[in-house]
């Protein structure tokens, strides 16, 4: 038996994975890829698949933190990735074979795993500068406004505009009138009629523009949401509608500078002049010249789940997704790149240069705290952005996303090749890195036989996993894998903004870049747009794992990592597992699961699930025992109570997703050891009532945690009531089941649809959020009626994302119902607001100033 059959360290791999989500190895930075599981995590996985199990803790750690050479053990993964697996089996002296379907992930991992020389690579880099770096920089110039001298551009500020639907107008889709907050009290902001760039300490006061004496706050702006405010009419209309009626993508308009001045040696902010527009139109106009021989993608987007929110705004084709100067200068530096004459260097340049593409299109913003670029896939999806801005392609002294520094990245990604380090948290919380005498290089072969005669490590494939016949039966010994989630990521659809910069100049030599797009008929997902749901992500998975242990030793090991909130995804994933057998053969059965960190403290996507849970699987020939639901529903229930209040007591903020996923996984364990002899009424259950029967018992579970939380404090029914069926990752829910529940507590669904907490659409409800509910409990103000608790954290939450002060307010309102209700919410969406909400109530000292009523709050100026 294995160590991980066994035991699992799991809070302290927690400990070290908290530390390397936030900050992970140069070599799994070397290209975007999504969803990229943590190199420490599955180092761990390896070593603990092929230690023995009576080896102590401590010396699995020393082997964590040590060269280790596993002998050539041979390690698969189907759904590869971005090569984590690979990565970590190869470190650990493994033979690999990692496949997967995209040929953006298989060249991500190719490249990680190929060795470079580093000195040519940057010798490449020289001659590339040399030829092309002064083409493209001088299309990113501007003039000084301090010394008048010439100054290079960092990022320009683009705001689109729509024609307002009532008078016609040209609306700039403002956010707001900020550029950049330097400090706590210094904020760069700009004129919304003349565009002048000043300097203000509060952008939540009325100010004056010094050019053209405009008044204006610069918190506020033009567009919110979904929605725009016309300047010249003050008609607020639906910005998508206004785009359709136009039926083209929105136009822009230039508007302001970042620039760095090497004779001032500093950076700064400005009104785009025209010397700017000028320059742009140059650029604009030399692309038209040379459009026809230009070699950028002419692909259409296609239709899609990720893709739909650039199409509803007319962007038809992925060039559009650039202006004419981004297209003009990728051009030309990805020529220069096609010129270099070494392959394995080309390639390396050509994946810095795919890499840098996420940095370098009008789908990125400006992080006005960070004063930085952020790249295109913040998100899973190709949103367009009301204030796009453009980077300096070749780069600058300062600055972030350009090809200067994506060079350094691809360097700092292949020195950890040579020397690779583990991360050691210390008892003071600090963190340290452990070289481990190891490297990470691959010996690429191109079939089974080389691999298993030890001529190569490495066969890494871009295929579907479905058919395995390349691998005989029996020969692999361990599968670890992180499969897809259900319907999380749509990989095909995001990864071809990178393959169609990639085909240009990988097609000739690698066939998976032939195609126009990304393969997607085999992609195993649930994906309504390309008409695959439920059924064909089960038999896709089924056939992989399926694959997987017919070539598994009957004494490997399949491990995997997992999370979903949803019980389909969870149902759908165990059917796969414990279907996944021929005729007569042996089958897998869960033998122990793992709660492991997965995701960031920090991210765009807040509230997501932050714990996968690892899966160890092994094949059998024994029947499982025959028991009735009843009785192992009792055991189920009883082990779903135990994880929760382990959970609950060991301090840790885990989200109510979180606990899901664990308990879940925990549940599925004690079932699929008896699967399929599971009976209720003489009839075998399906995976799917037991599913959901776990998933009700969890919720029961959580509920009454959450209902025993607000009890213990004087929150209203109603309050409590949405705490615990409306608070969550979602906007909509069915109206029956909604409806249902409540009933159970006494409340009329009327009664939330009343309080303007939720609205019906046709047959499900939406969940207003507190922007929505605003001027119902003005309302509701106005008229000296009481305030429900969720009233009080809802006006908080707008004031506070309006930037007023709280703490006056919160003298008078703040209670322990306030805090635990946006305690509680944090908890179960990862809103930050919440959670500063709940401690400024908890903060708050008493004084003797007069509190502000919530009258007087809205009567303020905004």
């Amino acid at each position: 038996m294995s160590y991980i059959e066994k035991d699992f360290p799991i809070e302290r791999l927690n400990a070290i994975a908290l530390k390397e989500a936030n900050a992970k190895k140069p070599i799994y930075q070397i290209h975007k890829w999504w969803a990229r599981r943590l190199g420490s995590i599955f180092r761990m996985i390896i070593l603990a698949t092929f230690l023995p199990q009576d080896i102590s803790e401590d010396e699995l750690w020393q082997r964590f933190y040590r060269k280790t050479d596993l002998g050539g053990k041979i390690v698969l993964d189907p759904f590869m990735g971005g090569g984590t697996t690979v990565v970590e089996a190869l470190k650990l002296g493994c033979r690999v074979i990692g496949i997967d379907i995209h040929p953006v992930a298989w060249f991500i991992t190719k490249k990680e795993v190929e060795p470079l020389d580093i000195d040519k690579f940057k010798e490449a880099f020289k001659r590339l500068e040399e030829r092309v770096a002064h083409k493209i920089k001088r299309y990113y110039k501007t003039i000084c406004p301090k010394c008048f001298r010439e100054a290079d551009v960092m990022y320009v500020f683009w705001v689109k505009k729509v024609k307002c639907l009532r008078c016609g107008a040209d609306v700039p889709l403002f956010n707001s009138f900020k550029l950049a907050s330097i400090g706590k009290n210094l904020h760069v902001v700009f004129c919304p009629d003349c565009r002048g760039v000043f300097e203000v300490s509060d952008v939540n006061e009325e100010v004056m523009c010094p050019y053209c004496e405009k008044t204006f706050t610069p918190s506020k702006g033009y567009a919110k949401g979904k929605h725009y405010l016309c300047p010249n009419c003050g008609h607020k209309g639906v910005i998508l509608k206004a785009v359709r009626k136009e039926g083209k993508v929105p136009s822009t308009e230039m508007f302001a500078i970042e620039y760095y001045c090497p004779s001032c040696q500093e950076r700064g902010y400005k009104k785009a002049d025209d010397y700017d527009l000028e320059l742009y139109l140059e650029a604009k106009n030399e692309l038209e010249r040379k459009r026809n021989r230009l070699l950028f993608p002419r692909q259409r987007i296609p239709d899609g789940y990720n893709t739909r929110q650039a199409k509803n705004f007319f962007y038809k084709f992925f060039y559009q997704m650039f202006n004419e100067r981004q297209l003009l200068c990728l051009c030309m530096l990805l020529e220069e790149i096609l010129r270099i004459e070494d392959e394995n260097i080309r390639e390396f340049m050509i994946i810095t240069f795919s890499d840098c593409v996420n940095s370098n299109n009008m789908f990125c913003i400006y992080n006005i705290y960070a004063r930085k670029i952020e790249p295109l896939f913040g998100l899973h999806a190709y949103y367009p952005k009301n204030m796009p801005v453009e980077n300096n392609i070749w780069g600058t002294k300062l600055g972030r996303g350009t090809f200067v520094k994506y060079v350094k990245k691809t360097i700092r990604a292949k020195r950890y090749n040579i020397e690779p380090y583990e991360i050691k948290v210390t008892q003071e919380g600090k963190t340290k890195k452990i070289k481990v005498a190891e490297k990470v290089f691959a010996l690429l072969v191109d079939n089974f036989d080389e691999l298993l005669n030890k001529r190569g490590n490495a066969m890494l494939l871009a295929q579907t996993a479905e058919d395995l016949s390349f691998i005989p039966d029996g020969v692999v010994d361990a599968v670890i894998t992180d499969p897809p989630y259900y319907d999380n990521v749509m990989y095909s659809e995001i990864a071809d903004f990178f393959y169609v910069w990639q085909r240009l100049a990988l097609k000739e030599k690698y066939e998976c870049y032939c195609g126009e797009y990304s393969p997607r008929a085999r992609e195993i997902i649930k994906n309504d747009a390309q008409g695959k749901d439920d059924s064909f992500f089960l038999r896709g998975l089924t056939r992989v794992f399926k694959e997987c242990n017919r070539v598994l030793k009957d004494d490997g090991v399949l491990a995997f990592t997992f999370h979903h909130e949803r019980s389909k995804a969870w149902a759908s994933t165990l059917r796969a597992i414990l279907e996944a057998h021929q005729e007569q053969g042996p089958r897998f059965v869960i033998t122990a699961i793992y709660p492991i960190r997965s995701e960031g403290r920090t991210g765009v996507h807040a509230g997501g699930i932050r714990y996968d849970i690892i899966m160890v699987c092994k094949k059998t020939f024994e029947e499982p025992e025959r028991i009735s639901w009843e009785a192992l529903k009792d055991r189920i229930h009883d082990k779903a109570k135990e994880t929760l209040e382990r959970l609950w007591l060991s301090g840790r903020e885990l989200s109510d997703s979180d606990m899901f996923v664990i308990a879940m996984g925990k549940c599925l364990e004690l079932y699929s050891k008896h699967y399929p002899n599971v009976f209720k009424d003489g009839k075998r259950v399906e995976i799917e009532e037991a599913v959901s029967d776990i998933d009700d018992i969890i919720d029961s579970l959580l509920k009454i945690k959450d209902i025993e939380k607000l009890i213990l404090t004087e929150v209203d029914e109603i309050t409590r009531l949405y705490c615990s069926y409306l608070v969550g990752p979602y906007d909509t829910l069915s109206y029956d089941d909604l409806h249902k529940r409540l009933s159970k507590g006494g409340i009329d669904i009327d009664m939330f649809i009343k309080e303007r907490l939720i609205e019906k659409v046709k047959n499900k409800v939406r969940v207003l959020g507190p922007e929505e509910r605003r001027p119902y409990i003005e309302t509701k103000l106005k008229k000296g009626l009481p305030l429900l608790s969720i009233d009080k954290v809802h006006i908080l939450y707008c004031l506070y994302s309006e930037g007023k002060p709280l703490r006056r307010y919160v003298e008078m309102y703040g209670d322990e119902a306030v805090k635990r209700v946006a305690k509680l919410i944090y908890r179960k969406t990862g809103e930050e607001v919440y959670a500063k909400i709940a401690g400024i109530v908890t903060t708050t000292p008493k004084t003797k100033l007069k509190p502000k009523t919530l009258e007087e709050f809205f009567s303020e100026s905004p």
